[in-house]
């Protein structure tokens, strides 16, 4: 746990001391979840902030057909989810988080993050400071999935999605399953599949595996373009 919790931003200035003092005092525990087990369910009260010390999370909901929609795939130690909720007026979570594999998961009473304990300590404040910071980022990360699903074709979606995660000369191995991508996207699976075999016969990319690599990011950028 002291590993993942170098990495999580959540802990970010934090020395290992101080967090194991800070997760006593907060109540802080540890759970391991197997694959596909739900971690909390929809319409359940939010009262946790949640950190990834291993696996793979997903957050979904399910729609009235029962078809699953996946809002997030959270995977990496350190990690935090649903921290949300637990600052707004909400009664109940909107979406449940399912282990994507077999995964550990931190828990921290949302209680702590509203006030500072008895000590006032500088760490416990720097926790606070560091979640605004969280909340920050998720909030431009969720702007850059509007961007990515803004409309047109599924091969401008496609394009959008490939272009946003692309690294360094332009190769990303995608970080979900095609099922899950095509979630993601609220796109049937086979769709997803044709579509990304299609721009592979067009030159536009590579795949191998779960690797894709973006031949061609010019004819990309166009698509995304296009009216």
């Amino acid at each position: 746990m002291k590993e993942a919790l170098k990495t999580s931003p959540l802990f970010a200035g934090i020395g290992p001391g101080e967090t194991e003092a800070l997760l006593s005092c907060a109540g802080a525990s540890v759970r391991e979840y197997g694959r596909d087990e739900i971690i909390f369910h929809q319409g359940q009260p939010p009262s946790k902030v949640y950190v990834l010390l291993f696996g793979a999370v997903i957050i979904c909901r399910d729609g009235a057909d029962g078809r699953r929609s996946i809002a997030a795939r959270i995977e990496g130690r350190g990690q935090i989810f649903a921290e949300a909720y637990v600052f707004l007026e909400k009664a109940v979570y909107e979406n449940y988080a399912a282990a994507a594999e077999d995964c550990r998961v931190l828990e921290i009473p949302k209680g702590f993050f509203f006030h500072t304990c008895a000590n006032n300590c500088e760490s416990h404040s720097k926790m606070i400071r560091n979640m605004l910071s969280i909340l920050a980022g998720k909030a431009y990360y969720l702007t850059g999935r509007l961007r990515i699903l803004s409309g047109g074709s599924l091969r401008q979606t496609l394009a959008r999605a490939l272009l946003e995660s692309a690294g360094p000369g332009g190769g990303t191995a995608l970080s979900m399953s095609r099922e899950d991508l095509a979630d993601f996207l609220g796109v049937a699976r086979p769709s997803v599949s044709r579509e990304l075999m299609a721009m592979a016969r067009d030159g536009l990319i590579g795949i191998r595996g779960r690797q894709i690599r973006i031949s061609d990011p010019g004819a990309l950028g166009k698509i995304v373009d296009q009216p």
